[in-house]
């Protein structure tokens, strides 16, 4: 074989093998730690599939404090990284660009992650947030301590303070993404930031000023698809009749004849939706007159529920679904993420959607019987 026959052999293995390198890259995500103090743990990778945030993957790690995970992707996401049962870790990953992330086990809440400009600007974002969640653990441990020494004074005070906290959430990651429409981190903040509860003003808002590239991102179309879903469910619709059962055996049907019936969709894992769920549970009994509530859990595992202490004497029937989100009740009414809501009227026809528990109490105690 001639020098030149060779020179274009070893070109073409080259092209090839850049080739099939890039290809690797361009669809595998890889996040790099660095826990300091991390010796021997389980390790899992969460993401947020069809609402739910769940392990994808996990590491049976031992003596040694650098792990990677590594796996194929379709789209940019955020995912979790969780030691344990300690604080879960969220980097946005976008997939062949690595992502590290560096933490210590003393202080997992102020770990840093680096790769993407999208994770600087995240970064930033979840400072904001991260002081903000740890007062709303304190304030929810507070309350449901209230609520079982049948405190009702100390309980109104720490739902005051909850309230403020949310709102003050929510209109920080509604000025962020209202605000930055030159990134994805716009639509992705609006999908997994903001309370179901927002009136669709608010997200047609931030949709109307993305920049048309944006809108062709992954999270630019999954908002868009978000927002004509929203459509799908509307006020005045009828309710075809739904065959539910209660943790205790009990059946039901919804719509209530000649009843109003509250639906009110949470999880374990989401403070809020937990904390409206002990809210309606201490509804006066002239308020449930008006209306069968029913509080629909919609972890996959029921363990985690019956764990709960502060619901060892709930009254109001709790309906669980293992499918999650993907239940027919949650699907029926296109729930897309908890907390949720739904009141339908006498007749069998929706009245209103995505009231929080005090809204309830609110609507209910002015509605007629």
């Amino acid at each position: 074989m001639n020098k030149i026959n060779w020179i274009f052999l070893i070109v073409s293995f080259t092209i090839i093998f850049s080739c099939s390198k890039t290809t690797h890259e361009k669809d595998t995500l890889t996040i790099n730690a660095d826990i300091k103090g991390l010796r021997k743990a389980t390790v899992y990778l969460h993401q947020n599939v069809n609402g739910e945030i769940v392990p994808i993957d996990s590491l049976q790690l031992e003596d040694t404090e650098t792990f990677t995970f590594t796996k194929k992707a379709t789209h940019p996401d955020l995912y979790w990284i969780q030691i344990k049962n300690r604080v879960p870790m969220p980097v946005f990953v976008e997939p062949g660009t690595p992502v590290s992330l560096k933490a210590h086990m003393d202080s997992l809440h102020t770990y840093k992650a680096y790769g993407t400009q999208t994770q600087q600007d995240l970064n930033r974002f979840l400072s904001y947030m991260t002081d903000r969640d740890a007062s709303y653990q304190v304030y929810y441990n507070n309350y449901a301590l209230a609520v079982q020494n049948q405190d009702e004074y100390g309980a109104k005070q720490w739902l005051a303070k909850m309230k403020k906290n949310r709102e003050s959430k929510t209109m920080i990651a509604l000025n962020y993404a209202t605000k930055n429409g030159k990134t994805q981190l716009s639509p992705f903040i609006a999908l997994n930031y903001l309370p179901s509860t927002l009136q669709k003003r608010w997200y047609d808002s931030i949709y109307l000023n993305l920049n048309d590239s944006v809108k062709q991102t992954y999270f630019g179309k999954e908002l868009g698809t978000y927002i004509k879903g929203m459509n799908t469910t509307q006020i005045g619709q009828a309710v075809s009749p739904i065959q539910i059962k209660d943790t205790k055996g009990q059946e039901y049907t919804i719509p209530v004849k000649n009843k109003r019936s509250v639906i009110y969709f949470w999880r374990t894992n989401n403070l809020q939706s937990r904390t409206d769920a002990l809210f309606l549970n201490q509804l006066d009994s002239t308020t449930l007159k008006k209306a069968d509530v029913f509080v629909v859990n919609l972890d996959h595992d029921i363990e985690q529920l019956k764990a709960l202490s502060e619901f060892k004497d709930y009254n109001l029937p709790v309906i669980f679904s293992d499918r999650g989100i993907k239940s027919e009740i949650a699907q029926r009414f296109a729930l897309r993420q908890v907390p949720g809501s739904v009141i339908i009227d006498k007749e069998g026809k929706i009245e209103a959607l995505g009231l929080g528990a005090s809204d309830i109490e609110t609507y209910l105690e002015n509605a007629s019987n």
